[in-house]
């Protein structure tokens, strides 16, 4: 039988874990910690997501989509490739202007 859980947002990687261990279904909590910590506390949020990944891995690839960090990675790789591309592009027209 799974408990109810309450979310603050203020919870430690610890608790948030101890949270997913007493759920038979995990995936209401991991919606919640989702919706509460990754906006209250970026930094535990990635450490949990980390943590979860490590620990649980059939939980973290079924919710992958919901937790969301590696495509966060990807998505940061991509605007910062894309941001120098357009330096780059910036510069080379900066420096044919002036020939």
């Amino acid at each position: 039988m799974s408990k109810t859980e309450f979310i603050r947002g203020t919870e430690s990687v610890e608790d948030l874990m101890d949270m997913i261990n007493r759920q038979d279904d995990p995936s209401g909590v991991i919606g919640l910690i989702c919706m509460t910590t990754r906006m209250t506390n970026p930094a535990t949020f990635n450490q949990f997501a980390k943590r979860l990944k490590k620990e649980k891995p059939e939980l973290y690839n079924k919710f992958s989509d919901l937790i969301g960090e590696e495509k966060n990675n990807t998505n940061t790789n991509d605007n910062s490739k894309n941001i120098i591309i357009v330096l780059i592009v910036i510069a080379l027209i900066i420096l044919l202007s002036s020939l």
